[in-house]
């Protein structure tokens, strides 16, 4: 013959009491489903298998809220530390865009002061050949260099 255990549940999940308890004696085939709120009405039960029962029921409750607590515990973990590395993230984006900018700035002082120096030699080789040919140049801005 199978062994049959007593069979209590609760919120939808079912406990099986072992068979030297002496309470799956008392239960019929199929085995009764119990909740902790049912077994102080069942005359079934002595007080001492009722208190079993309830006892089996809130230990395996309390299991079901420490597995439910540490698995909290862990998601929140989880996104504690994906908040921190998106925050080191941002962090190293700014300072990134910052040397970024700061280098931008430095190649167009760069560039703006070798096209100054580039333009002002343009103007002195302008300025010296308009004085060896002796002819009178009009800019593009409209300035004479080299009239006498």
């Amino acid at each position: 013959m199978e062994e049959q255990n007593a069979v209590i549940g609760s919120g939808g999940v079912a406990y099986y009491l072992p068979l030297d308890s002496g309470v799956a004696d008392k239960i019929s085939t199929p085995p009764a489903r119990l909740t902790r709120k049912s077994i102080p009405k069942m005359d079934l039960f002595t007080t001492e298998e009722k208190v079993l029962m309830a006892e089996i029921i809130r230990k395996e409750q309390l299991k079901k809220k420490g597995n439910q607590a540490r698995i909290a515990e862990e998601r929140r973990a989880r996104v504690e530390q994906r908040r921190r590395e998106l925050e080191l993230a941002e962090f190293e984006i700014r300072v990134l865009a910052e040397a970024d900018k700061e280098e931008e700035s430095k190649v167009l002082e760069k560039e703006t002061t070798d096209m100054q120096e580039i333009l002002e030699d343009r103007k002195r080789r302008l300025e010296e050949l308009a004085r060896k040919t002796k002819l009178k140049v009009v800019t593009s801005r409209g300035k004479v260099i080299g009239a006498d």
